[in-house]
């Protein structure tokens, strides 16, 4: 099993037998979250969990690896499974590594702008039209698509509405980060992986 906590939801996923697939299963409540872990360990075969942690670029605890690993003390004492933190950093790397957009949309003439705290890619400069912008509002300004392919905090709590200067705008929401009920009362077009779209 593995868990991505955040401050009002956890993010789930549980591998199958083979340990070579991981399924994405219903986010749930921070709120009642080792509760309702608990309920899941009962009815999966889980043999360890896996809990990403949100580590500052710098590689410092910042506040939601706190929150995060206070959680883990919690779901511990509840859970008698071993716990098993993981570096999230990786995970914008595993993005560049894995990511299909980037070269579609370099191939369609896309201009492509991105941010990421850890600073630019290397790995992107190899994209045609495609920079480095280091302010997350001045990339999201003018977009038509807005991607989200990693969890870092700073993405977490972005009123698109306000940065983003069109009004007709979609959004990739690849870490479920946003609610789709939020982004449907704001009338955003969402898309989320699992989970209905927002039009």
């Amino acid at each position: 099993m593995a868990l991505d906590v955040g401050s009002k939801r956890i993010g789930i996923a549980i591998s199958d037998t083979t340990q070579n697939f991981a399924f994405p299963r219903k986010a749930i409540s921070r709120k009642n979250g080792i509760a309702n872990i608990s309920t899941l360990l009962l009815n999966e075969d889980v043999e360890l969990i896996i809990v990403g942690m949100p580590y500052l670029p710098s590689g410092e605890v910042g506040t939601q690896a706190k929150i995060t690993k206070q959680f883990i003390v919690e779901l511990s004492q509840s859970a008698k499974i071993k716990i098993e933190p993981v570096d999230e950093r990786m995970s914008t790397k595993e993005a560049i590594n894995k990511s299909e957009e980037i070269p579609y949309l370099s191939k369609k003439g896309a201009n492509i702008f991105y941010y990421d705290p850890t600073g630019e890619k290397t790995d992107f400069k190899k994209f045609k039209n495609c920079s480095f912008v280091n302010n997350i509002s001045a990339v999201c300004k003018n977009a038509d698509l807005i991607i989200l392919h990693t969890e870092w905090d700073e993405f977490k709590s972005l009123d698109f509405k306000r940065i983003v200067k069109k009004q007709k705008f979609v959004l990739y929401d690849l870490r479920n980060l946003y609610s789709h009920e939020e982004m449907q009362k704001k009338k955003i077009k969402y898309f989320s992986i699992g989970r209905p779209s927002a039009n």
